[in-house]
């Protein structure tokens, strides 16, 4: 995982409800996503969002009905590339968003247990599990791969920044909630996000959160 950087000193503000804590979790994820140490300057919202889309529907492989993991790619991963593709072409491009959707019904992948709880289709994500990549099925050169979950837990994923803010938006709880927020904001230099991806030592703060909740 790339360490995200931002011009900001200061970390997003965090609203005071559960819907709030959600929201901002989910606002940070994003910039996980998108981020790249070597961008353009700044494009608006809605010409980043159509360049987004442009790139994705440029990927697609009509003949497997997927995106590649990248232009030119012999693997296609349908958890999470092609399932947040589908998600994100769904409104502008429905027609390529069916062809994927029919896709994974067709390779009988449907979830993973924990990107699509961002869209609240995740049964039971909490505590998170560790997760195994497994080849769905080889068409020549070309390999179908995803990610399932296991039913082991996940030791230490509270020094993790992205499963933290992915947590606030899978508790139910507001206090729950607050506290992967927290923790989360404890791995934050100004910068960006000092956790374990980072290859960094974990504050002592976020330790001690790891403790208590992998317990």
């Amino acid at each position: 995982m790339k360490k995200v950087h931002h011009d900001s000193r200061a970390a997003p503000p965090l609203r005071s409800t559960l819907k709030g804590t959600r929201r901002a979790a989910l606002v940070i994820l994003t910039a996980f996503v998108t981020a790249n140490a070597n961008a353009q300057p700044a494009l608006s919202p809605s010409d980043a969002a159509r360049k987004g889309r442009t790139f994705l529907t440029n990927l697609f492989d009509p003949a497997l009905g997927l995106l590649p993991e990248y232009r030119g790619a012999k693997v296609y991963w349908l958890f999470h590339d092609n399932y947040l593709a589908m998600k994100v072409l769904a409104a502008s491009h429905p027609k390529v968003a069916q062809s994927i959707s029919a896709a994974m019904d067709r390779d009988g992948v449907r979830k993973s247990g924990k990107i699509d709880l961002i869209f609240g289709e995740a049964e039971n994500p909490l505590p998170f599990r560790q997760y195994e990549l497994t080849d769905v099925r080889r068409i020549y050169d070309k390999v179908i791969r995803t990610e399932v979950v296991t039913n082991r837990v996940l030791a230490g994923w509270t020094a993790y920044a992205d499963l933290l803010l992915l947590a606030c938006i899978a508790e139910k709880e507001e206090s729950a909630a607050r506290q992967h927020w927290e923790a989360a904001l404890r791995l934050w230099d100004g910068k960006g996000f000092l956790d374990a991806a980072a290859g960094l030592q974990p504050p002592v703060a976020a330790l001690e959160t790891a403790t208590r909740h992998d317990g």
